[in-house]
């Protein structure tokens, strides 16, 4: 009994709860029992006593703080209805005068992002989402990024001194509210709304930064198309492997990658697809054909004018994926070496067309590698005496005075 009353009168002795901050209305917290509220200090509301908000409080305050300072820059007054969903944990939903955010994402800066993009469509009448999500990862410069274009444009300012960021971000946001053009919805596409913020900056380093960075990440132009050279295209059937493949050229920008399709050629990870007109002009070094052995004379054909070298995979066991992390982490030979179970045939192209009229009765190169005949004609063409083992590939090399043929594996 005593224990009782001393904690009645030690939540008694409480200060009425409430949140310091120009910016919030007020403050919902969703839970399975019930729903615990705080309002602006400014409203005078009385609440029931709440833990939660007793110890979370000061570091809402802080954050809105913070937050407070970045919206003034833009011009924003708005009072916002915030929404701290325990039910939905792991989701993020945008509402009309604020935002409902998971639990387990309160933790991350999507809570201010998401409340700046809010401000700036009400403020600017700004309808892209990627923009949107661009700026907002800008202002808040967390070093987490909401979409691929908002990590190029990002990391293009990595190498900036303080002063420059500061005076830079500046010229960006008395753009962002200056020009009209961003409030036009299908005016242009968002890599050229970003672009345009860094016409008056007087830094050119700036925008090759960036397109260096969106090339990386898959974005290229029209005119950069006509031109690119790739390191990679895979071609495998199943496409049950997007989300990995997007997920491995995320994390090896460096190397040029494209996955191809039944409906085209997607370049990664922006997973974009390139138009066919441009897709005849895209060349690659090496071309990964997975499971296509005996369409091997046709595929050969039609790859003769935009790709170095074939690799022919076949999957001698269906039911075992490929481990592709090699081949982005360390290249082609280690992703070979390490994946045994795979049969395969590597072809030089440039090789191959000084020979292709002695090679064209070939159908299946799986078959014609096993053949041990020294006699047989296309062998002799090739002038292939022999073969032999490279235990750093797991693989053989034949000997010949054509390297067509460059390494095999079959059993």
């Amino acid at each position: 009994m005593i224990l009782m009353i001393l904690m009645g009168v030690q939540v008694a002795l409480k200060k009425p709860l409430c949140i310091n901050s120009s910016l919030v209305n007020k403050i919902d917290k969703l839970g399975t029992q019930n729903t615990e509220t705080i309002y602006s200090c400014s409203q005078y509301k009385k609440v029931t006593f709440s833990n939660y908000f007793y110890d979370y409080l000061p570091i809402l305050e802080e954050r809105f703080k913070h937050l407070e300072v970045a919206l003034a820059q833009l011009g924003v007054e708005d009072k916002f209805t915030i929404v701290i969903d325990d039910i939905r944990k792991d989701q993020v939903l945008e509402l009309v005068n604020g935002v409902q955010v998971g639990s387990n994402l309160l933790e991350t800066k999507l809570l201010e992002k998401t409340l700046i993009q809010l401000s700036l469509k009400n403020k600017l009448n700004i309808r892209d989402e990627i923009f949107l999500q661009s700026l907002s990862d800008f202002i808040i410069n967390d070093g987490g990024y909401q979409n691929l274009i908002s990590r190029a444009w990002g990391e293009s300012f990595n190498k900036l001194y303080f002063f420059n960021k500061r005076k830079i971000s500046k010229s960006i946001v008395r753009n962002l509210l200056q020009r009209h053009e961003f409030s036009i919805s299908d005016s242009m596409d968002s890599i050229s709304k970003l672009k345009l913020l860094l016409k008056d900056t007087d830094r050119v380093d700036l925008s090759a930064n960036f397109n260096k960075n969106l090339n990386k990440l898959g974005y290229y132009s029209k005119n950069e198309l006509s031109e690119l050279k790739l390191d990679l295209i895979i071609e495998e059937n199943a496409q049950n492997r997007d989300a990995e493949l997007i997920a491995l050229a995320n994390s090896y920008p460096a190397l040029k990658v494209a996955v191809k399709k039944m409906d085209g050629l997607y370049l990664l990870p922006s997973n974009i697809k390139i138009p066919r007109a441009s897709e005849k002009n895209i060349f690659t070094k090496y071309r990964l054909i997975f499971d296509k052995p005996r369409e091997s004379k046709i595929l050969i054909t039609n790859y003769l004018n935009n790709s170095e070298s074939l690799i022919l995979i076949n999957s001698r066991n269906k039911s075992i994926k490929a481990n592709l992390r090699p081949l982005f982490a360390s290249g082609l030979n280690e992703f070979l070496f390490l994946n045994k179970e795979l049969d395969f045939i590597q072809i030089h192209l440039p090789s191959y067309k000084l020979k292709s009229r002695d090679l064209s009765k070939i159908v299946n190169y799986f078959d014609f590698v096993k053949i041990k005949k020294l006699s047989k004609n296309e062998r002799l063409a090739l002038g292939w005496s022999h073969s032999k083992w490279l235990k750093d590939l797991n693989a053989f090399k034949p000997i010949a005075n054509y390297d067509v043929i460059q390494y095999f594996r079959v059993n």
